[in-house]
């Protein structure tokens, strides 16, 4: 439902929060954010993308809470989890994040408890190096918008830097410009309520992560992955790579990778298509894990 009041907005993400359940699991002198919805089901795990935090899925989380109990992280360096021990070159930061994600489902969920991740675009990247760490316990791994393929993309219109002295309102008018610049298709689907998470989100990260999109840092993990693969991505996403060149990527790893394209959707998907996502996503995660013994393709 879109909302159009800057007011609405903050009460949307205010309510959806004191909702959740909070858990900051640590691991060494590093604290990350979670948040919980649901009591019952199979556990969800859900990793943002850069410049984000539990609130790029918004529009996602009621989807799910029917069937699953919902795990949102705020990625270190995001939101409000601590800053990782590691921050540079930015594959090094994909990695730590990935052992302090695995640490905090292990934290949250036990050793042995089965878990779907979700990854949106860097959260992707880090998805992958957790859902590699973490084995066979990882039922599916579904990477949303992702890079860090290796494969070449269009990438984003030219992005707009605040500047010192900036009234409020101006600052909101350059988050408003980066955001329709790259996450949406569509600008007049980047309604308050996107905007207000942007807001929120830009004001809290600590990290530089969007140099990743042009690494190989996703596709280092995919061959140590023993879950099953899906994917998701906007049609009219700027890092979409070519259809042939992304199915036989995928596939060499996971013959039967479901890939999925939103049509009309830009970047963050989960928010811009997500009523055609939402039913990607639950689709992806009812496939369930690898039938026994039989393992993921190398």
């Amino acid at each position: 439902m879109r909302i159009d009041c800057r007011e609405k907005a903050a009460a949307r993400l205010d309510r959806m929060e004191a909702e959740a359940v909070r858990f900051e699991p640590r691991l060494a002198d590093h604290s990350t954010a979670w948040r919980r919805w649901g009591e019952a089901g199979p556990a969800v795990v859900l990793l943002n993308g850069g410049t984000g935090s539990w609130m790029h899925w918004v529009r996602n989380i009621p989807a799910l809470g029917d069937r699953y109990r919902v795990f949102a992280a705020d990625l270190p360096g995001m939101g409000d989890s601590g800053l990782p021990p590691v921050t540079e070159p930015v594959e090094d930061l994909v990695r730590i994040s990935a052992t302090i994600i695995a640490s905090g489902i292990e934290g949250l969920l036990g050793r042995s408890e089965p878990v779907h991740i979700v990854g949106f675009s860097f959260g992707s990247m880090v998805g992958a190096h957790a859902a590699a760490r973490l084995g066979t316990r990882v039922e599916t791994f579904t990477m949303v918008g992702a890079s860090g393929l290796g494969l070449a993309f269009a990438g984003p219109g030219r992005l707009r830097k605040p500047e010192p002295g900036m009234s409020e309102d101006e600052l909101r008018e350059i988050h408003r410009h980066n955001m329709t610049t790259l996450l949406f298709a569509d600008p007049r689907n980047a309604d308050e309520l996107a905007l207000e998470m942007q807001v929120r989100n830009a004001g809290n990260v600590r990290i530089r992560s969007h140099t990743s999109a042009v690494t190989s840092i996703l596709l280092e993990a995919l061959p140590e992955i023993r879950a099953r693969l899906g994917a998701i991505w906007g049609g009219l996403d700027p890092f979409l790579p070519a259809r042939d060149e992304r199915e036989a990527l995928l596939r060499r790893f996971d013959p039967d990778t479901p890939i999925h394209i939103v049509e009309g959707a830009g970047h963050w998907v989960p928010y811009e298509g997500a009523e055609g996502f939402n039913r990607c996503l639950l689709g992806l995660l009812e496939r369930g894990a690898l039938p026994p013994g039989e393992p993921a393709a190398d």
